[in-house]
């Protein structure tokens, strides 16, 4: 309840505006209303009055990430773990700003800290697979995801990504069936749909990969991937008018796209 823990802050530093745990609070709630902008604001001006406070300073940073300022991000965590360094949380959120600036290495020792601290850390193991498939390491991607989904076995994006893994080890039924049972969990996850119709295009069943691109697109009408990879499917169907076309909505929202080029 984002909207009154907002006003309940707002009326504590009326009555005490030096409070910094009411400023991160604020703070908390400006991240939970999707106002990371202003939430790092609260957080800064609770660490001028508590230049030591590591929950502002983690909670900084995940605002920060959300904002793609991934190097003032990363900061944060360094400085919230000098005073914690033993937090799994900040590891984790960490390792995602390291993996995003792709200094992939670092991020992987990142999340292992932060699985040697908290073994049964579904989000850190989902995490760490992320940067092993980066690091075309597939075989300990998907036990990291695996494992991930003994934890967690309603963790639908655990369940896509394990499916790209399998694609990528040519494994397409397996991906199909990840990807399936991702969807049965989250109907509207457009992501999957979209690696569904890839796999289905890899299987040689083109309509139903334009049927998965379909159901993506009805949900994400703007994505150039599931666009492009929409023609591809029109094209195996030999429908070349059409694949053009969505090619060209790809490329008119992505015009720099090398693929959609290359299809076009």
């Amino acid at each position: 309840r984002f909207d009154e823990a907002l006003v309940i802050c707002d009326r504590a530093l009326a009555l005490r505006p030096a409070d910094p745990e009411a400023h991160y609070y604020r703070g908390n709630a400006l991240r939970g209303l999707g106002r990371p902008a202003e939430a790092v604001a609260s957080y800064d001006r609770a660490l001028a009055l508590r230049p030591a406070f590591a929950e502002a300073l983690n909670n900084r940073g995940n605002a920060l990430q959300s904002l793609d300022r991934l190097d003032e991000a990363l900061a944060s965590y360094d400085q919230s773990l000098a005073l914690r360094p033993e937090h799994a949380d900040t590891l984790n959120s960490r390792g995602a700003a390291l993996q995003r600036l792709q200094r992939l290495d670092e991020a992987l020792v990142s999340f292992d800290r932060a699985l040697a601290l908290r073994p049964a850390y579904a989000g850190a193991l989902f995490n760490r697979g992320i940067v092993l498939h980066e690091l075309n390491r597939l075989d300990e991607a998907l036990a990291s995801y695996d494992q991930a989904l003994v934890l967690q076995p309603d963790y639908p994006e655990a369940l896509n990504n394990r499916g790209n893994t399998l694609q990528g080890m040519d494994r397409p039924e397996e991906a199909l069936a990840s990807f399936d049972r991702a969807l049965a969990l989250r109907p509207g996850f457009a992501g999957a749909l979209n690696n569904r119709g890839n796999t289905m295009q890899s299987l040689k069943r083109p309509a139903e990969a334009l049927a998965s691109f379909d159901r993506a697109l009805a949900l994400e009408p703007d994505d150039p991937a599931t666009l492009n990879n929409r023609g591809n499917s029109l094209e195996s169907l030999d429908r070349p008018a059409e694949a053009l076309a969505s090619v060209d909505r790809a490329l008119a929202l992505r015009p720099e796209y090398a693929d959609a080029l290359n299809n076009r």
